[in-house]
């Protein structure tokens, strides 16, 4: 049975060269969610879904992808038409969106 052991004496055993102290590097690839999202229901007539998701197909994206980019270019040109603040963080996912969907276009991974 190991037992744990406090931090003094953990010290003490780094100090005595007694610990093992050589690093572990992780090689694995990791995904990092860039942000918190959220789901919400979107309820749409049968032929305009079928548009968005044809125009979407079309552009090689997703539906859900394209209904996000023209929310967030809406709320952004509400928030300057309103003088309120426009969020940088908003300005840069929405760059990011544009530039991820010209390289999709030229055929360059994003």
């Amino acid at each position: 049975m190991t037992t744990k052991r406090s931090t003094e004496e953990l010290i003490t055993a780094f100090r005595a060269g007694e610990l093992e102290t050589s690093g572990h590097v992780n090689t694995e690839p990791i995904e990092v969610a860039p942000e918190v999202m959220i789901s919400r229901s979107l309820r749409l007539p049968i032929d305009v879904m079928e548009a968005l998701q044809t125009l979407a197909a079309s552009q090689g994206t997703k539906w859900s992808t394209l209904v996000r980019e023209w929310v967030t270019e809406k709320v952004v040109e509400a928030q300057a038409a309103s003088g309120q603040k426009v969020d940088p963080v908003i300005q840069l996912r929405r760059a990011l969106a544009e530039a991820n969907q010209a390289a999709k276009q030229l055929g360059i991974a994003a």
